[in-house]
C-alpha cells in the first residue's frame, strides 16, 4: 500500500509545469531540430493519508524539455520509491495552443496514466494550472489524482489530492520542488543509481 500509494503521488507531481528561470541552456538544439528549453527542479513531496497519517517525504527530480514550435513538453521523473529504490518515468504533455489546455501520458510501474489540463495562460511562462490524471489500465485502473500546481521563480508547489475509483479521498500530496542547475540535477540522479 505504502508504495502505490508514494507511486499516486507522483503523478505529475509532476506534471506539468511551465516554462521559468533557470534555464541551463535555452539555446540548445534537439537532436531532431528545433530549439530545446531545459528546466531542471529537485525537492520533496509528502502525502497525508485521508485518517491523518503523514507518509515520510520522498526525494523528488524533474528534468524537462520544452518545444514552444511544436506544442509540446517531455518530463523525466526520477523519484525515491519509499522502499530504498528509485521510480523512473517519463511523461509527455501535448499543449493545445489555442486555449492553452493539455493533455498528458506516462506510464509507471502500476499503469498508464492519461489525463488533462489547463494552463492559467501562456505555457512557455511561469503561471498556475490544473489537471486531472487517470489509471486507464493495471494495478490501479480507475484510480484519478486532481492537482493544482503555481510554477513561480522560486520553483514548482502542488497540491495533489488521490482519489480512489469510486471518488473516495486516499490522501493528499503536498510538493515543493526548487529550481537548480543541470550538473547538481544529474548528479543526484546518478546518486540514485537510474540516472537518465
Amino acid at each position: 500500500m505504502r508504495l502505490t500509494l508514494l507511486a499516486l503521488a507522483a503523478v505529475p507531481i509532476t506534471l506539468f509545469l511551465q516554462a521559468c528561470p533557470p534555464t541551463d541552456d535555452d539555446d540548445s538544439v534537439a537532436d531532431d531540430g528545433p530549439p530545446v528549453i531545459e528546466q531542471y527542479l529537485a525537492g520533496e513531496q509528502a502525502m497525508t493519508l485521508s485518517d491523518g497519517t503523514t507518509l515520510a517525504p520522498q526525494r523528488t527530480l524533474i528534468w524537462r524539455r520544452l518545444f514552444p514550435t511544436e506544442d509540446r513538453i517531455t518530463e523525466r521523473i526520477e523519484q525515491e520509491d519509499g522502499e530504498g529504490g528509485v521510480d523512473s518515468f517519463d511523461v509527455s504533455i501535448v499543449v493545445d495552443p489555442d486555449d492553452f489546455t493539455f493533455t498528458l501520458s506516462f506510464t509507471d510501474a502500476f499503469g498508464t496514466l492519461e489525463g488533462t489540463g489547463q494552463f492559467g495562460g501562456e505555457p512557455w511562462v511561469p503561471g498556475p494550472w490544473t489537471s486531472r490524471t487517470e489509471y486507464v489500465d493495471g494495478d490501479l485502473d480507475g484510480t484519478w489524482i486532481q492537482s493544482t500546481d503555481v510554477l513561480d521563480d522560486d520553483g514548482l508547489r502542488a497540491t495533489k489530492e488521490v482519489h480512489r475509483s469510486d471518488d473516495s479521498l486516499i490522501g493528499t500530496v503536498n510538493e515543493t520542488l526548487l529550481w537548480v542547475d543541470a550538473a547538481d540535477w544529474h548528479e543526484e540522479a546518478e546518486a540514485f543509481g537510474e540516472g537518465p
